[in-house]
């Protein structure tokens, strides 16, 4: 059964293709525990990094990424399903399947948030809540 994985909030997460040409990575800049705009109310732009780990590759897949104000359906941003076609197992290691998936990212731009509180981004994958992670936001002034 699929896992989530390594979930990170940054600043921005950057694609890098990998010296070997045995595809890309991706770095995060700037990893925050809580996002802190100069204003609330105001925007805010940042990325997440997720792995989703123990799935079929070879098969199509969906994700859905829904970033919302905790405790309230006040539904900032939702990603809609995104269709993961199959993909070649190149798993030139050997690794079990358990540790074989996806490293994704999604950047979030000019989110409108009205106030100060706990925020969460819950991750589906084909059509089942993976996991939700919580980020603080507050204000720098």
């Amino acid at each position: 059964m699929a896992k989530l994985t390594n979930f990170i909030y940054c600043i921005n997460a950057e694609r890098v293709a990998a010296n070997d040409g045995s595809g890309n990575s991706i770095n995060a800049i700037g990893v925050m525990s809580a996002l802190t705009p100069e204003f609330v109310p105001g925007t805010f732009s940042f990325s997440i990094i997720f792995s989703i780990l123990d799935m079929d590759i070879s098969g199509n897949n969906t994700v859905q990424i829904v970033f919302s104000k905790d405790g309230e359906r006040n539904i900032l941003v939702d990603s809609g399903i995104i269709a993961i076609p199959p993909m070649p197992d190149v798993d030139e290691v050997g690794l079990p399947n358990e540790y074989k998936g996806l490293n994704l990212s999604m950047d979030f731009l000019n989110v409108i948030f009205e106030s100060e509180g706990l925020y969460s981004t819950s991750i589906s994958f084909n059509g089942q809540l993976l996991a939700t992670n919580s980020i603080y936001v507050k204000g720098k002034r």
